[in-house]
């Protein structure tokens, strides 16, 4: 299968010649489809993804896998750092702490790992932790049984006993409860198995999901749809472990398995919004620091309106990315994400900066009584100062302050501190 990648706002070039690099235009009708497709399924306009030129195909702000008939295109995020395997693991990595999975993928230095692409090291990473979970022990629950055995059982199921087997004196209708492996869990585990299988294109990966397989031969078949719609699973001490390889197999399963299940084994798309993918990574840090830096952290929220009228009415809400609250109330700071790169520049807005973002901030300080606004973006080499807070700004009574910060994406165990040094940063 040809396999393509390209970066945010980067273009793929249509072949003038077959054999030539680049993209034939029927390939490129194909992943634009597959695409649309995807768009619709996740509610977002239908050019979202990628758009069709007259000379290349141009990615947008969203970063995955797509595959369509005999062609894969990866999506890279736009990180400053000139190196694809460094912007992969960037995002494999924004991914597993956003949805709360263990991985590993940061420790694999061998060169089959580093060739895979975004969707194949997720696949591999999942498959790995879930064949170290399989060889300790399936996930096991007693299931009601029923049946007419020639010994006592559990216990007695007396109409059964006098109305059906009344002429059967030599069977007794048993009511037991039987240890079973075929769980709601495990079969949510096989589904997905069976799934990553057939869209992988790894070698390795097509080998071990096959492999796992066998290990779920008692356990019955779940269909897709039920698996994401309204998984019926109960996690307590016995299978806690299998926990966020759940919520992994469930990330799988929500992306593109319609056309996967529908007979089209060969077009499916793996995508997120690299913006909503930042916002939730930064907030998810914060989180982590709460304890810490002794303060409450809310995300998406708390939900307030911007005007009131005479009648009592309001209008207009409001939901800031992050709201921290420091010091019983005292102190408040609201952070606004911003997948963008910041431009240095002697004319026009300071680093670029469109009039609205600054608006929003100014509304966010009054509407919440902030004394302190961030507009925070990822670092990038076009901008000659460190990471951190790298400017500042006052409102006209002086009494708001709004910064601009940047966080350096390359290196991600460094990202908790540096968001502690700017919430730490005092007005």
């Amino acid at each position: 299968m040809k396999t393509h990648r390209v970066s945010e706002w980067g273009s793929v070039p249509f072949q003038s010649t077959p054999g030539e690099p680049g993209l034939s235009r029927q390939e490129a009708e194909r992943l634009c489809l597959e695409a649309e497709r995807f768009a619709r399924a996740a509610g977002w306009p239908a050019d979202d993804i990628l758009s069709y030129g007259r000379l290349e195909i141009r990615a947008k702000q969203t970063v995955g896998v797509i595959q369509s008939r005999g062609c894969r295109l990866e999506i890279l995020p736009k990180i400053d750092t000139g190196d694809d395997t460094l912007a992969r693991r960037t995002l494999i990595g924004m991914l597993a702490s956003v949805h709360d999975f263990p991985l590993s993928i940061g420790s694999q230095a061998t060169t089959e790992a580093q060739a895979k692409d975004v969707l194949e090291n997720l696949i591999a990473s999942f498959l790995s932790r879930l064949d170290l979970e399989v060889r300790r022990g399936l996930p096991r629950q007693y299931i009601a049984q029923q049946d007419d055995l020639k010994h006592l059982r559990g216990s007695l199921d007396v109409t059964r006993q006098f109305t059906v087997l009344a002429a059967s004196p030599d069977r007794l209708a048993c009511r037991y409860d039987e240890l079973s492996p075929d769980t709601p869990l495990s079969r949510v585990l096989k589904s997905t198995c069976r799934y990553l299988g057939r869209i992988s294109i790894n070698p390795g990966n097509q080998r071990r999901a096959r492999d796992l397989l066998s290990a779920f031969d008692g356990v019955g078949d779940l269909d897709p749809r039920r698996a994401i719609a309204s998984p019926d699973i109960a996690l307590d001490r016995t299978n806690v472990a299998y926990r966020a390889l759940l919520d992994q197999a469930l990330m799988f399963l929500r992306q593109r398995w319609q056309t996967i299940y529908d007979g089209d084994s060969t077009g499916f798309a793996l995508l997120f919004q690299m913006n909503a993918l930042f916002e939730a990574y930064i907030g998810k840090a914060a989180r982590h620091l709460q304890s810490r830096l002794g303060c409450d952290v809310r995300l998406q929220g708390p939900h307030s309106f911007a005007l009131h009228t005479d009648l009592g009415t309001r209008h207009f809400k409001t939901k800031p990315d992050i709201f921290v609250e420091f010091e019983n109330r005292a102190r408040r700071t609201i952070i606004d994400t911003k997948w963008k790169q910041l431009v240095q520049t002697d004319r026009g807005a300071p680093w670029g900066i469109s009039n609205s973002d600054i608006y929003q901030m100014l509304a966010y300080a009054e509407v919440y009584d902030a004394e302190r606004v961030v507009l925070l973006y990822p670092h990038s080499k076009q901008i000659s100062l460190a990471p951190g807070l790298i400017d500042r700004f006052y409102s006209r009574d002086r009494d708001r302050v709004i910064d601009v910060a940047t966080i350096d994406l390359s290196i991600l165990t460094g990202t908790e501190a540096q968001l502690g040094e700017i919430l730490q940063a005092r007005s």
